[in-house]
């Protein structure tokens, strides 16, 4: 696993052991198409929920992101996003936060604003729907800013409460879809 693109292009990333498929790896192929649909890093505040190793913030941090908040319940993911973290010295850009997703999201906005919220949660369940349904989710989200899931499937529905769908595309087993807020429900 290595950074794709930016200051930190090309170098290694810390993930899980080899065997261990509690945390799953988001490709370097998938990685890249995100940061090209969702566009330049400079200056965003970066929600990486669901972050697992940390790969998808470390690379936003690598692409420009000012600050990345990562956020997992379990401690092995935790570690390895420490590890990722203090290998390239990115401590004072980053927070990271051991929480389940549901408790954190229930914060709202009072847990910070975010140009681009990073959703990938196993594939699995419907943890993906559950962050989604949540008002939280667009409160966090700054004027203009994008929500962006990765899921095993194409999502099965096209708005969640203020957020709309505006892309999705497919790579491989993964889907990746774009969101943003529905200018209607703003008023």
């Amino acid at each position: 696993m290595r950074v794709i693109g930016g200051d930190l292009k090309r170098s290694k990333l810390f993930g899980p052991e080899d065997g261990d498929d509690s945390i799953r790896v988001t490709y370097d192929r998938v990685r890249e198409s995100i940061f090209n649909l969702t566009g330049p890093m400079d200056g965003a505040r970066f929600l990486d929920l669901f972050a697992g190793a940390g790969s998808v913030g470390i690379e936003a941090l690598s692409r420009g992101a000012a600050k990345v908040t990562f956020v997992d319940h379990a401690p092995k993911a935790i570690r390895l996003v420490e590890s990722n973290v203090g290998k390239f010295g990115l401590e004072d850009r980053v927070e990271i936060i051991r929480m389940d997703f549901r408790e954190y999201v229930a914060g709202g906005a009072a847990r910070g604003v975010f140009d681009l919220i990073f959703l990938d949660p196993p594939y699995a369940g419907s943890l993906f729907e559950a962050a989604m349904d949540s008002p939280g989710i667009a409160d966090m989200l700054a004027d203009g800013g994008k929500v962006v899931g990765q899921h095993g499937a194409e999502p099965e529905r096209a708005k969640f409460g203020a957020l709309i769908m505006a892309d999705v595309r497919r790579y491989g087993s993964s889907w990746v879809s774009i969101w943003k807020k529905n200018k209607d429900s703003e008023k």
